[in-house]
C-alpha cells in the first residue's frame, strides 16, 4: 500500500490485517506499532477514524525476514447494510 493507493474518500467501515515482519527475533511490543500504523491511515486518510466503529476487524501478524523486513498493511472495506 502507498499513498498512491489512499481512496478518494477514507474509508468508513473496514477489516484491518496489519502484517510486520521484522529482521530478527527481538521482543517488541505490539500495541506501540499498531498505534503507530492506525494514527498513519487516519492521517493520510486511507480511513475516517481508527475506533470501532470503523475498524470492525483488527488483526495483528508478526513473523521474523531478514531479509526483507517490512510492514504489510491489508484494508477491506465493509459495505454497511
Amino acid at each position: 500500500m502507498t499513498l498512491k493507493d489512499r481512496p478518494k474518500q477514507p474509508i468508513e467501515s473496514c477489516k484491518i490485517t496489519i502484517t510486520y515482519y521484522f529482521n530478527d527475533k527481538r521482543r517488541r511490543d505490539p500495541s506501540n506499532f499498531d498505534k503507530f500504523v492506525l494514527d498513519f491511515l487516519v492521517e493520510s486518510g486511507f480511513i475516517t477514524d481508527d475506533n470501532y466503529f470503523v475498524i470492525k476487524e483488527f488483526t495483528t501478524k508478526a513473523y521474523v525476514d531478514k531479509d526483507d523486513p517490512r510492514t504489510e498493511i491489508e484494508i477491506i472495506e465493509i459495505e454497511e447494510v
